[in-house]
């Protein structure tokens, strides 16, 4: 009978079992790990009941054990500063550490934070941040992360970190597509509109319009408004030839409603307008107001200027004010805009202290009209305090950009010596920029530099051709100066036809002095016969103006009948308004009439006044010595004290400017006689019989 084993036996049998036993309880604590939470699951679970100190530990140390997972958890933590101050700079470490151990959540979120400005990294980012983006993107994007699949196919679109490379980008932004992603359904289909515009690529032009239409549509079904507004905008521009009639509009107004406020704004211009639709401002206004709501900056500025004015709306000045606010306060373009606006737009909008806040914001934005308008503001002290010095600066950023009017206002400070020291050459040369560029107020200025304002620049031929090219441009006072030359013969032989059609262009451009040459030409005959009842025309233009040359013409003329019947009452009104605007030879006139008494009131005191007035100073114009003779005819005939009384008058006159207005002042109180029989009754012309009504002279 045999025993147990012995020795070696033994031995083996013991380790067998011992091998036995060990796998049994390994195979039993399988299924028991999958059971227990690792320090990852732990510490996601400590997070989820907020009490990230508590999970800090369990995911560093699972992160050292090799845990990505846990490493981007530790990087959340630290970009959102849970249980720890937030430090971005860590944030990113945590994040790289994570992506390079194969986590797609770190592998785009070091994308986009290496894509953006870093507070911590000044420069940022820098090309190198912008390269590793795109390759983290391209990554994640790999692992089918599809926002990561669209930013690779902007990086590629857009040459950020990569090489522009259209076909890349739309391979990146198709994948993306595929899987529903929206927004790269519409980059897309933008992309293959690029290539469609691409000379290089005709032949494939219309496959890419195709897949173009496709991706927008697509887009368009999964309610997207923008790409609704893309479709209506393309069939409205005429992109796809086979689109029906109504088309556009309907899907801008598909996208409208969808609420896109580029839509909106259409919409509410079309009502506006009357485009398609009845013109109805209350529409209107209700659309402009809902992508105003959005921030859409014209709409914000459309619908100010509606409630400004009451279109649509009650009118509210303070809710246009504060949509303008908005708009200034978002957009750079609308800070621009509202400086024009309150600066030089219509008088009713004008507002010089709001002007004088938007121009400085826009000007310091780099806007060149809002520089001149600045500068033009403080030159002038309208809406802020006058400062020559700060407008020279503003006007020379403006002329630096090469704005015309700013040259030419620049040109006119240093003429004057005005916020800069006084420097004819420097005028000459903006002012030279300036006419160059076609401004015809520049041109002006340039041919009188050539023509009399500078020596040192004295040529004629230079000044009649800038005076020309002005002319031409419709500027008045080139047309006059050009008449001017050819009159006297100046840089040209004298062509007397040239100067009357420069003189009438002036004067139908509003230049009373142009319309009174145009007189003295036809008066004269030195275009053609003479012509008094043209001459008188003219005068008369220029009576209504102003003018006091012409008023005294145009007396001289009733006076003698030249042109139309004789007619001293209009002779006398005519004399009075010239004689009140300092014409020496008016004033002999009314001092005539006073002396003579047919056709006022012999007034020996008003006589003498106007007779001294006439005789102050030496003239060519008219006969000072017969005045002065009759001065002292009439001086023989006043007591001493009216005399002096009268000089104390003469000696405080001083000549007036034209009133169109006012000029009849007083003229009620004048005692105009009643005509001699056979003559004209006051105010009315006489007959060839009525005798001179002026017969001192």
């Amino acid at each position: 009978m045999s025993g147990p084993p012995h020795g070696p036996l033994r031995r083996l049998i013991r380790a067998f079992g011992f091998t036995l036993l060990v796998l049994v309880l390994a195979a039993l604590a399988i299924p028991l790990v999958g059971l227990l939470p690792d320090d990852t699951g732990q510490g996601e679970a400590l997070l989820a009941r907020r009490d990230p100190a508590a999970a800090r530990p369990f995911f560093e140390r699972a992160a050292l054990g090799g845990s990505a997972r846990a490493a981007w958890q530790l990087g959340r933590m630290q970009e959102e500063g849970l249980g720890t101050l937030p430090d971005p700079e860590k944030a990113l470490a945590l994040y790289q550490r994570a992506a390079r151990m194969g986590n797609r959540d770190a592998q785009k979120r070091v994308a986009d934070l290496l894509s953006a400005p870093r507070p911590g990294a000044p420069n940022s980012p820098s090309p190198g941040d912008l390269a590793q983006a795109a390759a983290w993107y391209m990554r994640a994007g790999q692992r089918d992360d599809n926002e990561a699949r669209f930013q690779a196919g902007l990086c590629w679109q857009d040459g950020r970190g990569v090489p522009k490379n259209l076909e890349k980008a739309l391979l990146w932004f198709t994948r993306a597509a595929r899987r529903g992603h929206v927004r790269a359904m519409v980059q897309a289909a933008e992309t293959y509109l690029a290539l469609a515009r691409d000379p290089l690529r005709q032949k494939s032009r219309a496959d890419h319009l195709s897949r173009a239409h496709g991706w927008l549509v697509a887009a368009a079904e999964a309610g997207q408004a923008a790409a609704m507004f893309r479709l209506g905008e393309l069939r409205r521009d005429g992109i796809w030839p086979d689109a029906r009639p109504g088309d556009d509009m309907a899907w801008i107004s598909k996208a409208a409603t969808a609420g896109d406020a580029r839509a909106q704004y259409l919409i509410g211009q079309h009502h506006e307008r009357g485009e398609g639709v009845d013109a109805f401002p209350l529409e209107a206004a209700a659309w402009y107001r809902m992508a105003a709501d959005q921030g859409h900056v014209a709409a914000m500025m459309r619908l100010a200027d509606m409630y400004f004015d009451g279109q649509g709306v009650f009118r509210d000045r303070a809710e246009a004010a504060r949509l303008r606010e908005a708009a200034g306060s978002a957009d750079a373009a609308a800070r621009a805009a509202l400086c024009n606006l309150y600066a030089a737009g219509v008088p009713a909008a004008r507002d010089y202290a709001a002007a004088a806040v938007w121009c400085r914001q826009a000007a310091g934005d780099g806007d060149v009209r809002s520089r001149y308008l600045y500068g033009l503001l403080l030159e002038r002290g309208l809406g802020t305090p006058r400062d020559e010095l700060e407008s020279a600066k503003w006007l020379a950023a403006a002329a630096g950009q090469g704005m015309p009017q700013a040259q030419y206002a620049l040109a006119l400070f240093y003429l004057g010596g005005r916020g800069v020291i006084r420097d004819a050459a420097q005028a000459f040369s903006l002012c030279r920029k300036a006419a160059e560029q076609g401004l015809p107020e520049a041109q002006t200025l340039l041919a009188s530099m050539y023509d009399e304002e500078l020596r040192s620049t004295r040529n004629y031929a230079q000044a009649l051709r800038w005076y020309r090219r002005a002319a031409g441009a419709g500027d008045a006072t080139a047309q006059f100066n050009l008449a001017s030359m050819f009159g006297k013969g100046v840089g040209a032989p004298a062509d007397p036809a040239q100067s009357l059609e420069w003189f009438t262009r002036a004067a139908q451009a509003g230049d009373p002095r142009a319309a009174f040459n145009v007189g003295l030409l036809h008066l004269s005959g030195a275009v053609g016969p003479p012509d008094e009842g043209q001459a008188l025309d003219w005068f008369l233009k220029a009576v209504r103006a102003g003018d006091a040359k012409a008023r005294l013409m145009a007396a001289l003329m009733y006076q003698h009948g030249q042109g139309a019947e004789k007619n001293p009452r209009e002779a006398f009104r005519l004399a009075r308004m010239a004689a009140h605007q300092g014409v020496a030879q008016a004033q002999a006139m009314l001092g005539a009439a006073y002396f003579e008494g047919r056709t006022v009131s012999r007034n020996l005191p008003e006589s003498y006044f106007w007779l001294c007035l006439a005789t102050r100073e030496p003239s060519t114009e008219f006969d000072v010595a017969r005045a002065a003779k009759a001065r002292a005819q009439v001086e023989k005939r006043l007591p001493p004290q009216h005399i002096a009384a009268i000089r104390e008058r003469v000696a405080a006159f001083a000549p007036r400017p034209a009133d169109t207005a006012r000029e009849d002042d007083g003229l009620a109180a004048v005692p105009f006689l009643t005509a001699p029989s056979g003559a004209a009754a006051p105010g009315q012309a006489a007959d060839g019989k009525d005798p001179e009504v002026y017969g001192i002279f």
